[in-house]
């Protein structure tokens, strides 16, 4: 390294983005990393690389053509199959070269078509006279090359027959003038005509064969993200970290749609429904799958979706013969996944199974998918093995029961934020083993002997190491199974002996795990948590719990500053200094978060409450069915406001508004919360005065005495902001659609395109003081050790990821609770009343306190504000400038990592 260390920068601002370029070549701009040299040489030196991986195969002279090593020999003996197009779709197309499938494989630029010189070179080398087979992607720069390569060919005497792969079903429904595009389905061409090749097929024979199996084929695609082509630098599109792209192509250019996020079961059923609406696959119902990674997809995620795949095909009365799954034809690094599914006969059938010695095509077992195991099955399998669930006789028993499901909530509530600090730190999975881990425990704990303390810590010792996994679930298992020993032999639970227990437990964790304190381990919280019970003497005080609490999370802190000695940590040496040992936060996280929901008015000052904070601020839940709205839809006194933000950091921009005027509830209006914010300040969203407002409202045709109905087309994200405006304000009768529009739809009623336009309404403003923070009331807050929520994510929560919006710094206000609003979702809704209140509670919120929301900009607080109404709290606010007004205050306690 000494000829880095002698590379000087100077002051240069760009000097990181140097300095990666000059240790590796792969990096180039700041934007893009790839193992390559320079991008204008990818496409040739990668050819090279595979005439070096496969002897099997040899390059043109002089043409960017693989053709097979004994195309001399067969030329004369079978018909040739020809594919190819641009590169980038690795490992199609000389991934497919071999006996049984393809004898020449043509390359273009990233993208880019092959020229016609290059195909027609290709048909020359390995076509005698039987003649060859063109196998040709949709695409006009591939149809005009291959077809004028083909035109030459016939010039020259050697019959060419094409055949056009059109399988993509997306664009088969809006019907481009360029027609559907040819996408991973043509891997089953290539299979198919390969193999009657072999067979010694006439031309006319194997195109047949290439058309008819066209006609069966049907593919659909969805991305996560785009792929990064080497001579851009940059992504194709962009997503929203909620966002998915379907229907798209593989040349990187957008789909169809872009919709929210589905869970993986779910977006399969969206692409094989497509599928089967749009495919035509025979009345034997017989079909092949292949599942294709189109670029970054892991073979877990194929794996997950291709289960699925066969579940449904067959719930549809199809017969799955074969199912493939693996990279058949990327786009570059694409984050996606593409299905699809030929209708197949017997010979078919038996050409999928012919052998060949093409590198990239699976030679797999012959024979039907394998069978799940069935679900229900393995359920009351597990639950066999469980004894009955033990009656509470005892009142210690009840308490350590709440306690346990106390600790269990927190650690799930916890799951966030110490995946974040992992990820920094380790590989990113102790906040799902955890959280994995306590809900074992939670659901166990009726069967627990409660009534006996120490067999019911040895059991919690059980159910941790057997579901917590990794090295996590010995050492936590140990904790508990030698803490209940300890109990166990001393015949009691006094404090002598409980503080006796948990040191037993530190030298059990550093016997199995080989960590002393200092080495950045869950010991460096432990270790202060036990000496501080042990210097109480005999006092088990709620003071003395609490003060050996804050002595953990002073050990917490110093594994900031320490270097890793054990663990995954250790592999990092100094890039971990400066944030804490998620392991040693998890431990004390479990500790703090059950005593401090216990004691909360202990750490707190009381705050009592005033009259206007005495008075009610309507505590029903907010949410209505479609049902419930479509009941009133014609009734005057009743508007609904489609309330719609763009997604946060999504480019382009999604015009929400162009959204609206293409489907919206029957008479809703549109609520562009944007314009409805004050704009002589530079800080986004901020309410108007009530003169702007009132005004506002009168022009759309809204009342103050109307019932309203506030929607959003996906998710929950802008309406509870139009819904806390409003009340603000003074409306009283105000309602958010549960689902939104999406809720609308799936309840089959109808919709309405273009603008509403209502008559002038009368809306008289009165702002409720009671409802909003201002800049100084949030700094008494902070001095008072208020209760803060704030709803962003937990990365930008802790300082580990950057604000969205420049020159703010990421971070906290002191004594801040993370409780990111995605949190108190589930399925694109709010969780019911009792969960979201469960999770309040296990973050050690005080439900019978003044509470105020907070975030980057005031939207996503207003969705904790309506989650607090729901569970039940009466005293909330909402800090208006948030995030963005006060990091941006000179002088203000920023913390991070908390």
């Amino acid at each position: 390294m000494g000829w880095l260390r002698s590379f000087s920068l100077g002051s240069d601002p760009n000097w990181q983005c140097h300095l990666r370029s000059v240790r590796l070549s792969a990096y180039i701009g700041c934007a893009m990393k790839k193992f390559m040299n320079r991008a204008e040489n990818v496409v040739e030196e990668m050819l090279q690389g595979l005439a070096v991986l496969h002897p099997g195969l040899i390059r043109l002279p002089g043409f960017k053509v693989m053709v097979r090593a004994d195309a001399e020999q067969t030329r004369d003996q079978q018909i040739a199959v020809i594919a190819g197009g641009g590169s980038g779709h690795e490992p199609a197309h000389a991934g497919y070269i071999g006996a049984g499938m393809l004898s020449a494989a043509v390359a273009g630029e990233i993208f880019t078509s092959p020229s016609s010189d290059s195909v027609f070179a290709a048909i020359k080398a390995v076509s005698g006279k039987p003649g060859a087979l063109l196998v040709v992607k949709n695409y006009t720069g591939d149809r005009l090359n291959f077809g004028l390569a083909a035109e030459m060919a016939r010039a020259e005497g050697i019959p060419v027959e094409m055949v056009i792969v059109d399988d993509d079903v997306a664009f088969k429904r809006t019907g481009p003038v360029a027609g559907a595009r040819g996408l991973a389905g043509t891997i089953f061409i290539h299979k198919l005509v390969g193999a009657a090749a072999a067979e010694s097929k006439s031309l006319q024979d194997i195109a047949a064969v290439g058309r008819a199996a066209v006609e069966s084929l049907a593919t659909m695609g969805v991305s996560l993200s785009a792929g990064t082509s080497p001579t851009v630098g940059k992504p194709s599109f962009e997503l929203g970290d909620d966002e998915m792209e379907l229907g798209l192509g593989i040349h990187g250019e957008p789909g169809v749609q872009r919709t929210y996020l589905q869970a993986a079961d779910e977006v399969t059923e969206t692409l094989l429904r497509t599928i089967l609406e749009q495919g035509s696959f025979g009345d034997d119902k017989r079909v092949a799958v292949m599942v294709n990674n189109l670029g970054a997809t892991t073979q877990m995620e194929l794996a997950i979706v291709s289960r699925h795949a066969m579940l449904f095909l067959t719930s549809k009365g199809f017969t799955v013969e074969r199912i493939y799954a693996g990279t058949f034809l990327s786009s570059l690094d694409m984050a996606g996944i593409s299905i699809s599914v030929l209708g197949i006969n017997e010979e078919w059938l038996r050409w999928l199974d012919a052998a060949t010695t093409a590198s990239a095509w699976p030679n797999v077992l012959k024979q039907r998918p394998g069978k799940l195991e069935a679900p229900l099955a393995a359920k009351t399998s597990a639950n066999a093995s469980r004894p009955a669930a033990k009656e509470v006789q005892t009142e210690q028993g009840r308490r350590a029961k709440r306690a346990i499901e106390a600790a269990c909530q927190a650690l799930i509530a916890a799951e966030g934020e110490l995946t974040e600090l992992d990820r920094v730190t380790g590989d990113g999975d102790l906040g799902t083993s955890i959280k994995r881990a306590a809900v074992a425990v939670r659901d166990a704990v009726d069967f627990y002997p409660l009534d006996n303390i120490s067999a019911t810590l040895k059991a919690i010792g059980h159910s941790l190491r057997s579901e917590m996994g990794g090295s996590s679930g010995p050492l936590y298992g140990v904790l508990f199974l030698r803490c209940g020993n300890v109990l166990e032999a001393s015949y009691a639970t006094g404090q002598a002996e409980w503080t006796d227990a948990l040191d037993q437990c530190c030298r059990a964790i550093s016997e199995l795990g080989g960590a002393k304190p200092g080495d950045r381990t869950m010991l460096d919280s432990l270790v202060p948590f036990v000496k501080s019970l042990n210097g109480a003497g005999g006092d088990l005080s709620r003071e003395a719990l609490l003060a050996a609490v804050e002595e953990a999370e002073r050990g917490v802190e110093a594994t900031a500053r320490m270097m890793p000695r054990v663990g995954r940590s250790s592999y990092l040496g100094e890039r971990v200094l400066g944030y804490p040992d998620p392991g040693s936060k998890g431990r004390c996280h479990l500790a703090a978060c059950s005593l401090r929901s216990a004691f909360r008015r202990l750490i707190h000052r009381a705050v009592p409450k005033t009259h206007a904070q005495r008075k009610q601020r309507t505590t029903m839940n907010p949410l209505v069915t479609p049902t419930w709205v479509a009941e009133r839809l014609n009734d005057a006194s009743l508007v609904v406001l489609d309330a719609t933000l763009p997604p946060v950091g999504v480019s382009p921009p999604i015009d929400t508004y162009a959204r609206y005027l293409a489907k919206h509830i029957p008479g809703a209006v549109f609520f562009d919360i944007d314009k409805l914010s004050d704009h002589s300040t530079a800080l986004p969203h901020m309410l108007p005065t009530p003169e702007a407002f009132s005004h506002s409202m009168s022009t759309l045709g809204v009342g103050h005495q109307m019932a309203i109905i506030i929607y959003e087309q996906e998710g929950v994200f802008s309406a509870p902001r139009a819904w806390w405006m409003l009340r603000t304000f003074g409306a009283q009768d105000v309602y958010i659609l549960d689902g939104g529009l999406r809720a609308w739809v799936e309840t089959n009623l109808p919709v309405q395109t273009g603008q509403v336009d209502r008559p002038p309404a009368t809306f008289h403003a009165r702002l409720d003081g009671d409802a909003l923070k201002s800049f100084a009331q949030i700094q008494q807050m902070i001095a008072e050790h208020g209760q803060i929520l704030d709803a962003r994510s937990s990365g930008r929560f802790t300082g580990v990821l950057p604000e969205p919006r420049p020159g703010i710094s990421s971070g906290h206000m002191p004594g801040a609770t993370s409780v990111p609003f995605t949190d108190l979702l589930e399925d694109g809704r709010l969780k019911p009343a009792a969960k979201l209140r469960e999770y309040f509670i296990a973050k050690g919120v005080d439900m019978d306190q003044p509470i105020t929301t907070t975030c980057g900009s005031g939207v996503t607080a207003a969705v904790v504000s309506l989650a607090l109404q729901i569970a039940g709290a009466e005293q909330i606010s909402l800090y208006d400038g948030s995030w963005a007004e006060y990091a941006q205050h000179p002088g203000m306690v920023i913390e991070k990592i908390s």
